[in-house]
């Protein structure tokens, strides 16, 4: 191919020459995908045209590919920067009165800064409670520094204690002076466990928090809720700051703690809980519950009228050896559970599910299940079990049957395990609901049945506790059992 190259100014003499390049296919190709390459990182020109670039003469190529090298692609700075950093530093102490201290420095604290659900830092308070730490990541303008005690001996109402917090705060640049002060006049348990020897405090919030919110940042915060009196009572906001890792419940220390060898003490376990319980998106995983005292175990024990649990994820859960046994609740009776997942395994010995073992409405609220996801195995632990990979028994305690859409668009694909062979003497059991009870409806009615159910699925299936072979019979159903 040949181009010409012509230049003339006023003044000077005017040449002309002719330059001959002989382009091979390989060298166009590079450069058509070379100006691909670059094309969202020019700044201030047109579009990169392969077609003037093969037309061009080997100078005019050199100076295109040059100017297409510097400015628009350098590395931005700022927020959106994926390798920005900032730094704040601070301190984490406890506040007493008892024990002659006003202020003594907390060692040991997690703290960690978190975007989202994406940890971006993480470090530990030294002998003093300082602390430094690095926050690295993407969009760095809104970055919560967040404080785990977990265990920190202190004197407290003139005794020793076990002291559990956690908090949060908020920065959107570097921090020096970041303080958290947890109070024994801001909102706080003392509880003496079922060992009787061992008592614990668990701090919410500290001074310089703004709003009402408690904050959970570990698994003893998390069970002094249940143990604590009045701690799930109306008016109560808990909100997840972090995961929490609660594998320490599966012990026979933690036992000590709950008493009768039951493993984490559902909240709500003796009286409904009437709260709100926000997981923020983080999950909680490896829980034991053996609820023996009441027989209602899940995270939660009795969901009530009002209650509200939502934005979490309960991974590897195992609940066992209780009569309403579920994953988020035993029982719903008139709460709202919304944007939750649940996986591992729990059994019951009368109404089992993946979210709840019963599920129902009251005179003032409407038990709901909403985006509820479970891939988790649901066992039915006696022949006259109800099971469901979602909930176990729906129905009402009001006149009219069951409210419509009480269960919305709500996922199971794990497995539904019942014994007996799914005889008519056996477990009802289904894929979403195990049993459903319409005061008004005709059990042969399968649409009123599923009134109380809109735009949810299965993939799951139903087995044989001891073969594992799936099984369909009069009260074993693809999505319900019996009625």
């Amino acid at each position: 191919m040949r181009s010409r190259y012509h230049r003339a100014t006023a003044g000077e003499k005017a040449y002309q020459s002719t330059i001959s390049v002989d382009f091979d296919q390989k060298l166009i190709d590079f450069l058509i995908n070379f100006a691909r390459l670059r094309r969202s990182c020019m700044v201030g020109s047109g579009p990169f045209r392969a077609r003037a670039i093969v037309r061009a003469s080997v100078t005019v190529l050199i100076v295109a590919l040059i100017g297409l090298v510097p400015t628009a692609c350098e590395v931005p700075t700022g927020a959106d920067d994926p390798v920005a950093t900032i730094e704040v530093s601070g301190s984490v102490r406890l506040r007493t009165v008892d024990d002659g201290v006003a202020i003594a420095p907390i060692p040991g604290a997690t703290v960690e800064a978190w975007v989202g659900t994406s940890r971006v830092g993480q470090t530990t308070t030294g002998v003093d409670g300082a602390y430094t730490i690095t926050a690295t990541g993407g969009d760095l303008s809104s970055v919560s520094i967040v404080v785990s005690v977990e265990g920190f001996s202190a004197n407290l109402y003139g005794g020793p204690h076990s002291v559990y917090a956690g908090a949060t705060r908020a920065v959107d640049g570097p921090r020096v002076g970041l303080t958290f002060t947890f109070d024994e006049d801001d909102d706080w348990f003392s509880v003496t466990l079922a060992d009787e020897t061992t008592k614990i405090g668990a701090f919410y919030r500290i001074q310089e928090q703004v709003g009402t919110a408690y904050y959970v940042a570990n698994i003893g915060q998390l069970q002094a809720i249940a143990l604590a009196s009045g701690a799930e009572g109306n008016g109560y906001t808990y909100r997840l700051v972090r995961p929490i890792d609660a594998s320490a419940t599966d012990t026979t220390e933690w036992d000590a703690w709950t008493g009768e060898g039951g493993g984490f003490l559902p909240i709500g376990w003796s009286s409904g809980a009437r709260f709100e319980f926000d997981g923020n998106g983080f999950a909680v995983a490896n829980l034991t519950i053996r609820n023996r005292k009441s027989g209602f175990a899940g995270l939660v024990g009795q969901l009530s009228d009002g209650g509200i649990v939502r934005n979490i994820v309960l991974q590897n859960i195992t609940v066992a050896e209780s009569t309403d046994a579920g994953g988020v609740a035993g029982v719903n009776e008139g709460g709202t559970i919304a944007n939750v997942r649940v996986s591992g395994r729990i059994e019951g010995t009368s109404f089992v599910g993946g979210i709840t073992g019963r599920n129902y409405d009251t005179d003032d609220n409407t038990g709901t299940i909403t985006n509820a996801v479970v891939t988790a195995e649901v066992i039915a632990a006696s022949s006259g079990t109800s099971a469901g990979g979602l909930v176990g028994w729906l129905g009402t305690r009001t006149s009219g049957g069951v409210t419509p859409d009480a269960i919305v668009s709500s996922s199971f694909s794990g497995v539904v395990k019942v014994p007996g062979d799914g005889d008519p003497a056996g477990a009802n059991a289904g894929t979403l609901v195990g049993v459903t009870e319409v005061e008004t409806a005709d059990p042969g009615d399968e649409a009123t049945w599923l009134a109380g159910i809109s735009g949810s699925t299965s993939t799951g299936r139903v087995a044989d506790v001891d073969t594992g072979a799936t099984i369909h019979t009069r009260r074993v159903g693809s999505v319900f059992g019996g009625e």
